[in-house]
């Protein structure tokens, strides 16, 4: 009998992990749950380094090979067209950053990551070379379109990717409960806007982010708040948003929505997946770089619960099951 997974959720966890189980030839069910929240105003960017401490992010290569052979193997699949060639382009603020962005440039593994700057609205730039970004909408689609609602053999194992809400009550009995302290939740802000005569051959990155969507509209984002934990959009995080904006272009600008939600962080940065209780299993926690990390996860998640591979420390959700 062909194997068969339950998936309780609907943002980009959700939709890998269905789509890696999918291209391994494991029957995908979907059980009930709310909207995709956080991942509708995700970017899809996925870039390899946190570039305002200039650190490379956790596993970095490893999920960054992964999410290339993942997400170029999806988009064969499911005939859909998810992989956008614009690379991300940071702001270089001053001649010190500068020169740090050259410096590194000439050591491993720096060298195959960095790029060389160029000057683009009388502003430094530096390309991240291994750098991109995925459709999320089309991500989600393709998730919702290749699983099954029916009802699932009742031996399935279920992985419940429910977002920071899964710690955000502790009263609740919830199955997919994780323990509250392991959240560190962020409210994140984004606008949508037109920018008339705004060209870049890239996604510029300052103090926000500008992505090209076709047609002179542009995603600008986003904020981070710890505080006011919703999904209702603030002035005060427009005004920050535009004022980022203003950084790099000082031409007319006509906003067109601004969304607010709230991404899955954790307390020490690490994803939260693992077994919690019998078949039932938890992929969570992946903040805001989902896109880049879900892929290696959901594959390692896989692994542990069909092939019972020991899952990877720093991620195992168990880690605050004492606090």
């Amino acid at each position: 009998m062909k194997e068969s997974i339950v998936i309780s959720g609907s943002g980009i966890a959700a939709a890998v992990l269905g789509l890696q189980a999918e291209l391994r030839g494991i029957r995908v069910y979907r059980s009930p749950s709310g909207p995709p929240t956080s991942s509708l105003l995700a970017s899809g960017i996925f870039n390899p380094i946190v570039l305002k401490r200039m650190r490379l992010v956790w596993r970095w290569r490893e999920c960054l090979d992964e999410a290339q052979r993942f997400y170029a193997a999806a988009e064969q699949r499911f005939s859909a067209k998810l992989i956008e060639p614009e690379k991300v382009f940071h702001r270089i603020a001053n001649e010190a950053e500068l020169n740090r962005w050259q410096g590194l440039r000439a050591d491993a593994p720096w060298s195959e990551l960095l790029g060389e700057p160029i000057r683009l609205y009388n502003l430094w730039f530096a390309p991240v070379l291994k750098s991109g970004w995925i459709r999320v909408p089309r991500l989600l689609e393709c998730f919702e379109r290749s699983t099954a609602a029916a009802n699932p053999p009742p031996d399935a194992p279920t992985v419940y990717c429910h977002g920071w809400a899964s710690g955000a009550d502790p009263n609740s009995k919830r199955e997919d409960l994780l323990p509250q302290s392991a959240f560190n939740p962020v409210k994140g802000e984004v606008i949508r806007a037109r920018l008339p005569g705004y060209s870049f051959d890239g996604i510029a990155h300052g103090s926000v982010f500008i992505l090209p969507l076709g047609s002179e509209l542009f995603q600008i984002g986003a904020t981070y708040q710890w505080d006011s934990l919703d999904e209702n959009p603030t002035t005060e995080a427009r005004d920050e948003l535009l004022k980022g904006l203003r950084s790099i272009w000082s031409g007319d600008v006509e906003i067109v929505e601004q969304k607010a939600a709230v991404r899955p962080a954790t307390r020490d940065r690490r994803p939260l997946m693992g077994k919690v209780a019998d078949n039932r299993w938890v992929l969570n926690g992946l903040g805001s770089r989902g896109i880049l990390m879900a892929p290696l996860l959901a594959s390692e998640l896989l692994d542990q619960i069909f092939e019972s591979k020991p899952g990877f420390p720093d991620s195992d959700w168990s880690r605050f099951s004492g606090s």
